[in-house]
């Protein structure tokens, strides 16, 4: 997927959490790990365009740790 990491995708990091959002045909990617960095910004996946956006939030780091606890039953 193109764009240039950290500016218009998400860098190249691990230990993120992504989840699909299928009311709004969208991924979800929070937080993660480089090699020096934790990451606490929020980015969303649009497939339909194939693009990558940086969601404004005011989550706090407590975030990462609820959203590897989510769990979606059917």
């Amino acid at each position: 997927i193109g764009g240039t990491p950290g500016v218009n995708k998400p860098s190249v990091r691990q230990g993120a959490r992504m989840v699909y959002d299928a009311a709004g045909d969208r991924y979800v990617l929070f937080g993660g790990v480089d090699n020096d960095q934790f990451y606490r910004d929020t980015w969303v996946f649009n497939p339909a365009t194939r693009a990558w956006s940086l969601l404004a939030t005011t989550v706090s780091s407590s975030m990462y740790i609820v959203m590897s606890h989510i769990q979606r039953s059917t």
